[in-house]
């Protein structure tokens, strides 16, 4: 609740703009709606039945009367000038739609959260300005375009990628979308380790590999670009290492649930005594974790150390800008929630390509069925 009450009280102090502030309750088991009207919203929606956030949002914009329509999600708290900079965007330019990108000050002071929302930090401020996808956390579209495109797919019914489908679904019926990184908004979300696991595998991952895969191409932007899928490959053949030395030795699957507890000792660290004692306690147990499997286990445990080193190397851009907001201690300590981070990468890949394979050998058999019932009733 506090986050939608900092969200509103942000978007009330916006300069520069006479915005209509519209709140969908998406049948939340809180007082959404109460503190909404409190805050000054011009209109709360209450669904009947909990739907998602494309058809809370497609809900929002049928009721609204502006020309511009602005996302904002929840947990998202703008600057005074994010919401004028998104309008001017689209009524200067040529642009559909417009979004921005986090800023480098997340709210949450866990290790997973600071490393979770500096990553989507990095990934916009280093992508193309023209961009082939939305972002509905902070973005913003010409209400007919909005409309004339049929607004964000309900057949997404949780937080998924209806933003991102959206997104590729205006590109591909050639309206321009513009990524400007300098229009920045504060995220306040706490991400748990789990939490960032499922949403990066089932709410993310998954569906985006199979939409990029109908789509039929692999766009060098964002977080798919070639170093990021070589990345994921090198982490997969860190994993592959581990399993191969466990068939000597059981010890070595210690290594994986030793990354994870860290991982988890470093957040609590970081939320109870501050982001600079959760980096240390990460840091200091992964040189350490590193050393003893290199002494117990020459060859897995220096496979591990050079592709470590490697993927460091390939994203030393992440890393500096890491160092450069927060501090070298705390650069280290996020290189074992990048691994996580590729690991899902690469389950979801794998298991999209699958369902992808399935369905297309599914339509595949069908047709065949058809064709035959056809040539037999001939």
């Amino acid at each position: 609740m506090d986050d939608l009450r900092c969200c509103l009280e942000a978007i009330g102090h916006s300069q520069g703009v006479n915005s209509e502030v519209i709140v969908v309750d998406d049948c939340s088991d809180d007082a959404t709606g109460d503190t909404a009207l409190q805050m000054h919203a011009d209109r709360v929606i209450q669904m009947s039945e909990r739907s998602g956030p494309a058809v809370a949002r497609n809900h929002g914009v049928k009721v609204a009367s502006a020309d511009i329509i602005v996302f904002i999600d929840a947990d998202v708290q703008v600057m005074p000038d994010t919401i004028r900079r998104l309008a001017e965007r689209l009524q200067q330019g040529p642009w559909s739609a417009v979004f921005g990108s986090y800023c480098v000050r997340p709210t949450s002071p866990g290790l997973v959260s600071q490393f979770r929302n500096l990553l989507h930090h990095f990934f916009h401020q280093t992508s193309e300005q023209e961009a082939g996808t939305f972002w509905a956390g902070c973005g913003a579209v010409r209400r007919e375009v909005f409309v004339g495109e049929g607004g964000f797919s309900e057949n997404y019914t949780i937080p998924c990628i209806e933003d991102v489908e959206f997104g590729v679904r205006l590109r591909r019926n050639e309206h321009r979308i513009l990524l400007d990184a300098a229009i920045q908004a504060t995220h306040r979300k706490h991400w748990s380790l789990y939490g960032t696991l499922r949403t990066d595998i089932l709410c993310r991952g998954i569906p985006w590999m199979r939409l990029l895969l109908e789509q039929g191409s692999l766009p060098n932007d964002l977080n798919i670009r070639v170093s990021q899928r070589l990345s994921v490959v090198l982490t997969a053949i860190l994993i592959l290492a581990v399993f191969i030395q466990s068939v000597f030795d059981p010890w070595a699957m210690l290594v994986l649930p030793g990354l994870t507890g860290l991982v988890l000792a470093g957040d609590f660290a970081a939320i109870r005594g501050g982001a600079g004692l959760g980096s240390l306690v990460v840091a200091t147990g992964l040189a350490g974790l590193l050393a003893w499997s290199t002494a117990v286990w020459p060859v897995m445990g220096s496979v591990i150390v050079a592709g470590t080193a490697a993927i460091a190397v390939i994203n030393r851009e992440v890393f500096q800008l890491f160092a450069a907001v927060r501090s070298t201690m705390f650069s280290i300590a996020c290189l074992p929630l990048l691994l996580a981070y590729y690991f899902c990468c690469g389950v979801s890949a794998a298991v999209g390509l699958t369902q992808h394979w399935c369905s297309a050998s599914a339509s595949s058999l069908r047709g065949m069925l058809f064709a035959s019932d056809a040539r037999a009733e001939s």
